[in-house]
């Protein structure tokens, strides 16, 4: 079965998993997991396998943090900026400040600032111009409580799922 709770726009998915077939889902102690994406229900679908649970019609999107931009721009993906960095094993992106991104990078052999000056560039040309980046130099970038790391981070005060 899966539970839910109302985005707007959609639904967030959390899925539990039964090893076999019940009689009663109210005798079974579940284990929920959030997997962090938006799902849409239709209207009273039965599963094809004859279980009397909900089947998810689609999914709408993830619940993602973004960088906000001076401009008022929202990045989801810097992927794209990490490309061509063979000197950096992994980063993080953080944005704690309107305007500011932090980036939290585990160095390889070889980094250098012209690494940093390229990525600073980087962002310059295709997230913002005005977006002030600093840099966070650590061994290795903690994983969140479900064991998966989090490419892009913000600590703002606003709501993660308004996207």
């Amino acid at each position: 079965p899966a539970g839910t709770r109302s985005t707007g726009g959609g639904l967030f998915v959390a899925v539990a998993a039964c090893a076999e077939r019940v009689e009663n889902w109210l005798d079974v102690a579940w284990v929920v997991y959030d997997v962090g994406d938006i799902g849409l229900w239709p209207a009273q679908e039965e599963c094809p396998c004859g279980l009397e649970s909900p089947v998810l019609a689609g999914l709408l999107g993830r619940i993602d943090d973004y960088v906000l931009t001076p401009e008022g721009t929202r990045i989801m993906r810097f992927d794209y900026i990490f490309k061509h960095t063979p000197n950096i094993r992994e980063c993080q992106v953080i944005q704690d400040r309107v305007g500011e991104i932090r980036l939290r990078v585990v160095r390889r052999n070889g980094y250098g600032k012209t690494d940093e000056h390229m990525l600073r560039e980087e962002i310059r040309k295709w997230i913002s111009p005005s977006l002030a980046v600093q840099f966070e130099y650590v061994s290795e970038i903690e994983r969140e409580a479900n064991g998966k790391f989090r490419a892009v981070k913000s600590l703002l005060a606003s709501d993660r799922t308004q996207q």
